[in-house]
């Protein structure tokens, strides 16, 4: 990162980690903080800006178990004390801090469509996933997100210093039309905290999707591998042998992304939008919610089979050349 130019990483605090029953009474780990705080100051040492997500899907499982994590008002106070943990141990180093990651993915992909953990959905719609309620569980577990989100911002501003709900206080009007009965509803207090409680938001793009005239359709299900033109750039399994690494190194197709995205980003800001950063996704090839190691976003090629060597893509380079100019 230091050879490339970056000057910020982003990373996610394993909450599990630091504790590993994960409640406070259950005891903080030495060894949990020990590691972030090695990351933390070598990032520093090498002038690189920590930005802290601290949570990113990672439940503790006994949480769930016991409750069922962010189904039960619960997991607020639980929540709460493990970013009290890592507000003391980390923000005299740590100035920025994300609280969720995709708080609507998290609550539509584990509790609607159960394609992520913990895979609810309603027993009709028959996806292979516990049966339960899709229609309000998604709604709940949102609402407990936002309040464990609020309760961090309320604890950080005291001791140390979805979009609606912040900005207003309230869902919007179509949530309360569509939803009814089955959106949670905020007291006066929960609505006077929750409004205004961040200082940024972040959004996150993956990919784009091409897309061609297909007079004949077939049955072939959409993925990153069927994809012709994600196949010719590198994108494919991480075991195909018909890929040389050379080959999986000449990304050309995502610095083409990378520069036409970031040249209408500068657009937006030259029009008023106030962008404060960029991350790119990602650093390193990786695993991936429900793709696992099937594609690769990273900019350094990681070879699994290998001992997980890094190799710097093309992308890689341009990225270097490109903060330099900058």
């Amino acid at each position: 990162m230091k050879d490339m130019g970056l000057d910020a990483y982003r990373f996610s605090i394993s909450w599990s980690r630091i504790l590993p029953n994960g409640k406070l009474s259950g005891g903080v780990s030495p060894e949990g903080i020990q590691y972030s705080n090695n990351l933390i100051d070598e990032l520093l040492a090498n002038g690189i800006q920590p930005y802290v997500t601290l949570f990113h899907w990672g439940l503790p499982q006994t949480l769930e178990v016991e409750y069922g994590g962010f189904l039960s008002p619960r997991i607020v106070g639980d929540y709460r004390d493990f970013a009290d943990v890592c507000f003391k141990e980390f923000s005299d180093r740590v100035k920025y801090w994300i609280t969720l990651n995709e708080p609507w993915t998290y609550s539509n992909f584990g509790y609607a469509t159960a394609t992520s953990a913990p895979g609810r959905c309603s027993a009709w719609q028959k996806l292979n996933c516990t049966g339960r309620d899709s229609g309000t569980e998604p709604y709940l577990v949102m609402h407990h997100l936002l309040l464990a989100h609020t309760a961090a911002v309320k604890l950080y501003k005291e001791k140390i210093r979805f979009l609606d709900p912040l900005i207003y206080g309230d869902y919007p009007y179509s949530m309360h039309s569509l939803v009814a009965s089955r959106l949670p509803k905020f007291s006066q207090e929960q609505s006077a905290i929750v409004k205004g409680s961040f200082d940024f938001i972040g959004m996150n793009y993956y990919t784009a999707n091409y897309a061609q005239d297909a007079p004949q359709l077939g049955n072939t299900n959409l993925s990153y591998p069927t994809d012709s033109l994600a196949h010719l750039s590198g994108v494919d399994e991480f075991n195909n042998s018909t890929l040389p690494l050379k080959q999986q190194l000449y990304d050309l197709m995502r610095i083409d992304y990378y520069y036409s995205h970031l040249a209408y980003l500068l657009r937006a800001i030259k029009d008023g939008a106030n962008v404060k950063g960029y991350f790119a996704w990602s650093l390193l090839d990786n695993f991936e919610w429900g793709n696992g190691y099937a594609v690769r976003f990273g900019i350094n090629y990681v070879d699994y089979l290998d001992g997980l060597k890094r190799y710097p893509k093309y992308s890689a380079f341009w990225f270097k050349s490109f903060l330099k100019k900058k």
